[in-house]
């Protein structure tokens, strides 16, 4: 059997990236921002759970923006620098690597709140959740998945020859937009085996994509009916003692954040499912927005929703960005204010003798 070979990038990448790079940049700084302003506000209910899993999710997705910058910042550096330029194989794949632990983690966590915001619904008054047995499940499964996904990225790079201590720029473009999730390097050890073979590999590239991506999206449409349904239940019977408008309000919210996430998280899995079904390949720009943008969209549109929904934490957030915004006038206006001559300052006080007449 043939061996995999990586798909080589086509001449318009570079133009391609350079319109999509300044957007994802632009989404990564806006969620640094909010998130910080998400983890500080947080902060001081903490030992709330369903406030420490926004504490976590925000946290995450920082780490998400920064690899991103990081990731982004590199590629801009190859399109400057030519195709001779030589990257570090060692940088490529802990950046890719790293930025497909935090995506995964995300979506975990954003499971895992709906669940728990889910039973709460449906039973009100049951008992809570044992925040330490949470947490320690939380930690349990994502550093299972990194050990899986640095394991998976030796295999690929193994696979692929990257083994150098350096490549040039093209093959750092080609690994960006090859290496597009996490068990594609176990997919291409299936298909270079004599045992499996190449169906056994686009099973396993199926299997996988739809646990990441499909299985998780699904799970949180199922929550988000759910929880409208039963809001609304608990309404009608009198479990709980607030207003139409206010269920109407907490309905619409859950709706926005669960369909931000479900579109965002599971295109990537679609497209690409449609790409094996019909063995053609994206566009490049296609291919980039879904891979990067959509994550990165879903991670800027989660803590935008929260914010303007809830109306002290919104309140809050705008006297944070007048204070932002007012910063450059108050230091403008204090300098001049240094620099201005008082009035008055400037004259000395003359003491006028009285004159005696006799002189």
């Amino acid at each position: 059997m043939d061996n995999y070979t990586h798909p080589q990038p086509l001449p318009l990448i570079e133009a391609t990236f350079l319109i999509i790079a300044p957007i994802n940049l632009t989404l990564a700084l806006l969620i640094l921002f909010q998130n910080s302003f998400i983890l500080k506000d947080c902060y001081s209910n903490s030992h709330n759970l369903p406030s420490f899993m926004f504490m976590l999710i925000a946290g995450v997705d920082l780490v998400t923006a920064l690899v991103e910058i990081a990731r982004t910042t590199t590629a801009m550096v190859c399109v400057s620098s030519g195709d001779e330029a030589v990257v570090s194989v060692d940088i490529t794949f802990t950046l890719i690597t790293i930025g497909f632990i935090s995506v995964f983690t995300s979506i975990i966590f954003n499971v895992v709140m709906n669940g728990m915001k889910t039973i709460s619904t449906i039973c009100p008054f049951g008992h809570g959740f044992g925040k330490r047995k949470v947490i320690f499940s939380l930690v349990l499964v994502i550093a299972v998945w990194a050990v899986i996904a640095c394991v998976d990225a030796v295999i690929y790079a193994r696979k692929q020859a990257y083994v150098s201590s350096s490549h040039t720029c093209r093959d750092f473009w080609t690994i960006l937009f090859d290496y597009d999730f996490t068990g594609k390097g176990a997919a291409l050890w299936f298909f270079d085996s004599e045992i499996f073979g190449h169906k056994t590999c686009q099973i396993t590239m199926k299997l996988i994509i739809s646990f990441i991506y499909l299985v998780p999206s699904a799970i949180n449409f199922v929550f988000m009916i759910i929880q409208i349904i039963h809001i609304r239940k608990n309404l009608s019977e009198r479990v709980i003692s607030i207003s139409e408008a206010s269920v109407t309000h907490v309905n619409i919210t859950v709706f926005m954040v669960s369909m931000v996430f479900v579109i965002c998280t599971s295109s990537f899995g679609i497209f690409q499912l449609v790409e094996f079904s019909l063995a053609r390949s994206m566009t490049h720009g296609t291919e980039f927005v879904i891979k990067y943008t959509f994550h990165l969209l879903n991670a800027t549109l989660f803590p935008i929703i929260i914010i303007w929904r809830k109306e002290p934490l919104k309140k809050r957030y705008m006297e944070f960005w007048t204070k932002v915004f007012n910063f450059p006038a108050t230091i403008f206006r204090k300098v001049v204010r240094c620099h201005r001559p008082t009035a008055g300052y400037h004259y000395q006080r003359i003491n006028v003798m009285p004159m005696n007449n006799d002189e």
